[in-house]
């Protein structure tokens, strides 16, 4: 009779209808007056100790495993502890069509954070990053200032990448209500935008020797060459006092299309050693703001230095008086 029963209740919960009655809590003698803050504060008890052991049944630690029934047993406990008691009530029910997230800033580059405002149409508990997911970025600072009804982050983009169609989601089962509804289904917040990808630039000097033009007394070469500069990405505001040159000037600076420009570097006269363009970091911004990092030098051998000649005069010594 007793595994009769059983498969009888077994069958029930597969289909859902042993779910037991919801709850509302009642205080005989303060009645709602201070629900909304021992809700708060049990919420918070549960979070913390809403966990169970399971390393007795694995061969390795797993201790403070996040499980949701201990968490409505602390709750419970907690509410029953502060003198409340419990009734059958409809569910006041979370999900993603009564939660809603929003971003402020939607479009993010390097150095830059935006604000999350995650809202329920109730106060909830035990939201935590866990419950989130952060495309592209992540979640720091998760806050509530009213009980759990409106809940704040900050959004800090993840370095080096452009994307342009990010979400967060909220898994709301991470979530319970004042009598420990769970919270059901997955909200998606507004798209945001991340260029955090900072913009290069690779030089180039054509030649690989400069000497004074004219053969330079030894058969060196001509005294310029063509310097190209090739950008990740179009760059805003690059003139030619941008550009640092040592050893040597530089000509006009044009530009070829969108992401190449060039110039001329004339080396120095009467000079021996090496010549190099650069363009030092925060130099430029892409269209999201983002600065450069400092470029790889592009060096040049240079060899203008004229020849000399040193005269001596020998002894006199014989010569005639």
């Amino acid at each position: 009779m007793k595994s009769i029963m059983f498969l009888l209740l077994a069958a029930l919960v597969l289909v859902g209808c042993a779910k037991p009655p919801e709850q509302v809590y009642t205080h005989p003698k303060t009645g709602q007056q201070f629900l909304a803050a021992h809700v708060s504060e049990c919420s918070e008890i549960a979070t913390k100790f809403g966990v169970i052991n399971m390393s007795p049944v694995h061969q390795y630690p797993m201790v403070d495993m996040k499980d949701h029934f201990q968490r409505v047993k602390v709750f419970e406990y907690c509410m029953r502890k502060k003198g409340y008691e419990q009734g059958d009530a409809i569910a006041i029910i979370i999900d993603e069509n009564n939660t809603q997230i929003n971003i402020s800033d939607t479009l993010l580059a390097a150095g830059e954070t935006s604000q999350v405002t995650i809202a329920f149409s109730s106060r909830v508990g035990g939201l935590e990053n866990s419950d989130l997911t952060i495309e592209n970025g992540n979640l720091t600072d998760i806050r509530t200032d009213d009980g759990g009804l409106t809940w704040t982050a900050t959004l800090t983009p993840a370095p080096g990448i452009e994307a342009s169609n990010n979400v967060i989601r909220l898994n709301n089962a991470g979530v319970i209500d004042s009598v420990s509804n769970l919270g059901t289904g997955i909200t998606v917040s507004n798209r945001y935008a991340i260029d955090t990808l900072r913009p290069m630039v690779a030089i180039n000097i054509i030649e690989p020797a400069l000497g004074d033009g004219l053969g330079n007394y030894d058969g060196s070469g001509p005294n310029s060459s063509v310097v190209t500069f090739t950008f990740s990405e179009p760059p805003l505001n690059f003139v030619k006092n941008d550009i640092s040159v040592a050893n040597g000037t530089l000509g006009r600076l044009v530009q070829d299309d969108p992401t190449h420009y060039h110039a001329t570097f004339i080396a120095a006269d009467n000079f021996s050693g090496r010549g190099s363009v650069t363009v030092d970091a925060t130099k430029f911004t892409d269209v999201a703001s983002n600065t450069n990092p400092a470029a790889t030098p592009a060096f040049v051998a240079i060899d203008t230095l004229r020849p000399t000649i040193t005269a001596s005069l020998g002894s006199t010594e014989g010569l005639a008086r």
